[in-house]
């Protein structure tokens, strides 16, 4: 008796709630996203923060971050071995910062604490002002930290894949 309660439970369990309803189908299809991109873009973005290029890393970067933001808004999942979304924008705005793009700084702090939750957004925006600071008082140091910045986060992105 307590032989047969098991094997109806555990075929209830396999089919749904009631015994004689079978499971729906389960969505296996999973989208996945070749960036247009090259590949290499990231590393040429560090390559060229490497060089003081600052305005055409940002263009790059930019375009990463474009790319990453429709990705999340048409729920894609991207897997090209490239940095993910937060940390591409931490980085663009530290090159803005370098810039003095202010503009494009508090549009990546919006998009940061409101669209992508960021839970502690004082935290996003004393960081910001102290990297404004350091940028405006010693602007080579500012650029030197931005490279090993951009050198770190090319390094460690197989393991930031699933950050987004």
């Amino acid at each position: 008796m307590l032989l047969r309660l098991l094997i109806i439970l555990m075929f209830a369990a396999t089919q749904g709630e009631n015994p004689g309803e079978a499971a729906p189908p389960k969505p296996t299809q999973e989208k996945v996203v070749i960036n247009t991109v090259p590949a290499d873009s990231f590393e040429k973005v560090v390559h060229l923060l490497e060089k003081n290029k600052l305005k055409e890393a940002d263009k790059l970067l930019d375009r990463r971050i474009n790319f990453l933001k429709t990705a999340r808004a048409n729920n894609w999942d991207v897997r090209d071995g490239e940095p993910p979304l937060l940390q591409s924008l931490l980085l663009s705005s530290r090159i803005k910062i370098a810039l003095q793009d202010y503009d494009g700084v508090m549009k990546t702090f919006e998009f940061v604490s409101g669209d992508l939750g960021f839970s502690h957004p004082t935290v996003l925006a004393r960081t910001i002002a102290n990297q404004t600071l350091i940028a405006q008082r010693d602007p080579k140091l500012f650029h030197q930290k931005l490279v090993k910045m951009a050198q770190i986060t090319w390094l460690f992105r197989i393991f930031q894949q699933d950050a987004n």
